[in-house]
């Protein structure tokens, strides 16, 4: 998740505090680290410096609900968390489990007849190219969601719902391209024993692989943000009662490396709990392996519809052609039935939706979805 923050607003005098000597160094790394931290306390300074009430006083701070949220997960102890990193490890195992699977079903119910023609060679640098178009649909998520929220006032809810509906399109032309690159041809009508039917879904998988990889190593690194809490350092910023806004704007004599690593871990798990709904570690791994599961079907549906419509018009356009123009324009009515319907389903994963839906609810969403389309492949190829 992305966040934009707009302009940086000016610095503030301070009464009866003057600018101390030592300013903010922007070209260290602990210059960068306290911006970073100095516009966290813009953002969520009521979370950092929470103002004294008369029921926090009298000890009722303690019937808080975000408070007991944040208590209960910093019960975690450091054996709680090997456990939780151990339980995780079912990600990845089932991802590469389920690549396995989809591959074995390909071979078993649809083997390709021309066994001599498919080299493993061949099959890999498909695996490839569908891998590296993923990766430069991944590498364009942060410039598209920029020039999203510039096309957009500045915090404006739309931002999200924009930046999705580019992201989905961009991916889906990065599906289609790397079918012309893949420079496939079927013989004369879409059957499962065309060998352009097994080269379609090694190049799927090789998108879906990249995927699943990117996304088990982003979940890695979301679960050890919460490692810190398990120690007595943990980052309450109820632990810093002498970072204020001017220190952090004015003076980094005062504040370590690792107070401000510290408040950047909170930043970044205060904006993924208002993604999720709730916190990383209390995601089951049931429902992070049904995700990855989910991606991988849907991509291998996804170019199983497009291919067919592309691949029957191809047949029917000029030889001489350097370009497939009219196969192209005769799938861009199957490319807007598959964009507006993934559209739709990614703005049920924005931070506008996904927290009022609930992670359960969209993972099932999207399984239901991904099964939906990948039969419908299966029935445009005869396979079925």
């Amino acid at each position: 998740m992305h966040s934009s923050h707009g302009d940086q607003p000016m610095p503030v005098q301070v009464a009866d505090r003057q600018p101390s000597p030592r300013q903010i160094d922007l070209s260290s790394d602990a210059g960068r680290k306290a911006d970073d931290a100095r516009i966290y306390t813009q953002d969520y300074g009521s979370f950092l410096h929470p103002t004294p009430t008369d029921d926090e006083d009298s000890g009722a701070a303690d019937t808080d609900p975000e408070l007991a949220r944040y208590s209960v997960t910093a019960m975690m102890t450091p054996t709680s968390f090997r456990s939780l990193i151990r339980f995780y490890s079912f990600v990845p195992i089932t991802a590469f489990s389920a690549i396995l699977f989809f591959i074995a079903l390909r071979s078993f119910l649809w083997p390709a007849p021309d066994a001599d023609t498919d080299t493993f060679a061949l099959h890999l640098g498909l695996a490839v190219l569908g891998a590296a178009a993923w990766t430069v649909s991944f590498a364009l998520r942060v410039p598209v969601y920029l020039l999203s929220s510039l096309g957009c006032r500045t915090g404006s809810a739309s931002t999200p719902f924009v930046s999705a509906s580019f992201q989905v399109f961009i991916e889906e032309c990065l599906r289609l391209s790397s079918l012309i690159l893949a420079r496939l041809s079927i013989r004369s009508k879409l059957r499962p024993e065309d060998p352009a039917f097994s080269r379609v879904w090694t190049l799927a998988l090789g998108w879906a692989a990249a995927e699943v990889a990117v996304s088990v190593y982003q979940g890695y690194g979301q679960l050890f943000l919460y490692s810190d809490i398990t120690s007595l350092n943990s980052p309450d910023p109820r632990r810093f009662p002498h970072l204020t806004d001017a220190d952090l704007f004015y003076d980094t004599e005062d504040i370590s490396i690792e107070e401000i690593d510290q408040i950047l871990r909170i930043r970044a798990r205060t904006e993924l709990e208002a993604l999720y709904g709730i916190p990383v570690p209390d995601i089951p791994v049931f429902v992070s392996c049904l995700l990855r599961i989910d991606s991988i079907t849907l991509s291998v549906a996804l170019f199983l519809i497009i291919s067919s419509s592309y691949l029957p018009n191809l047949v029917q356009s000029l030889p001489a052609e350097k370009y497939p123009l009219q196969a192209i324009q005769a799938t861009l009515p199957t490319f807007l039935v598959v964009f507006v319907l993934r559209t739709v389903l990614s703005f049920s994963w924005t931070v506008n939706v996904l927290p009022r839906m609930g992670l359960h609810a969209a993972s099932y969403m999207s399984c239901m979805f991904a099964l939906g389309a990948f039969f419908v492949g299966l029935g445009r190829w005869d396979a079925v």
